[in-house]
């Protein structure tokens, strides 16, 4: 039944502008998947769905296929690569990087 709804819920963002887990699983009853907000909310986690901009600007809900790895892995590597140290402030963290993260975030950017 979780794999049925999944490939459900794929469908239903293909074929919809879907903005909001209410929604989504609205949607979903009415394709005769009984659930609760809080089984889409899982849903939404497991697929790793995320909110992503619109042709009319408002965010909707998309599948993000990253060709070159998975983005944590990118990012991992960075970290990896020019983190010089961390610090615990009571609440907050500070991540003390080089400078070349800012160079390197924003030559992605361009890519």
């Amino acid at each position: 039944m979780k794999v049925a709804r999944h490939e459900k819920i794929i469908e239903l963002i293909h074929q919809y502008d879907i903005d909001t887990q209410e929604e989504l699983a609205s949607r979903l009853n009415e394709a005769g998947f009984k659930v609760t907000q809080a089984t889409v909310s899982r849903d939404i986690r497991a697929l790793k769905l995320t909110k992503v901009a619109g042709k009319d600007g408002k965010s909707r809900y998309a599948i993000i296929n990253n060709e070159s790895g998975s983005l944590g892995e990118k990012y991992t590597r960075v970290l990896e690569d020019t983190l010089l140290s961390i610090d615990v402030l009571q609440v907050m963290t500070l991540l003390c990087v080089l400078q070349r993260l800012q160079t390197w975030h924003w030559e992605q950017q361009r890519n």
